[in-house]
C-alpha cells in the first residue's frame, strides 16, 4: 500500500515562481493531490525546545505533469494548500527527497520540506 492510499490527500496548487528585483512573480499554478502534514509542534534538542510552526511537508506523485517540465528542479518554487477548510496558506519548497520502494526498487512519491512564506512580497531568503 502506498502513502497516497493510506493518508488522506489534500488539494495544492503548485506555484512556478520567478523571484526579481521587482518582488515574486507566479508564473504558473498546477493543481494536484498529496499528503499533506502542518508541522506547528515544539521539538526538544539537547534540552531545548524549538518553535518549528512554519514548516509543512508535502508528498507528491513522480508523476506530476510539472516535474518534467521543470526538469525535476522544484526546490524555490511554491506551494500553496488549505487544510480542512482553512485559508490557504503559501509555503517556499526548501527541499526534495525521493521516496522509493525497497521491494521495487520503484520511486514512489516525492517528500517536499516546506516553509512558510507570503509570495505577496519580495523576501530575500536563502534556501537551505
Amino acid at each position: 500500500m502506498d502513502v497516497f492510499a493510506l493518508f488522506t490527500n489534500t488539494e495544492y496548487q503548485f506555484l512556478t515562481v520567478s523571484q526579481t528585483e521587482l518582488g515574486n512573480e507566479i508564473l504558473t499554478e498546477y493543481t494536484g493531490y498529496g499528503v499533506f502534514k502542518q508541522r506547528d509542534a515544539m521539538s526538544q534538542t539537547t534540552n531545548m525546545e524549538q518553535y518549528a510552526g512554519n514548516d509543512a511537508t508535502l508528498h507528491i506523485k513522480p508523476t506530476e505533469p510539472f516535474i518534467a517540465a521543470l526538469a525535476g528542479q522544484l526546490v524555490g518554487n511554491g506551494i500553496r494548500v488549505s487544510k480542512n477548510g482553512a485559508e490557504a496558506l503559501e509555503y517556499r519548497i526548501k527541499q526534495v527527497d525521493e521516496g522509493f520502494n525497497f521491494d521495487t526498487n520503484e520511486l514512489e512519491f516525492y517528500k517536499l520540506r516546506l516553509t512558510r512564506e507570503s509570495f505577496a512580497t519580495w523576501q530575500a531568503t536563502p534556501l537551505e
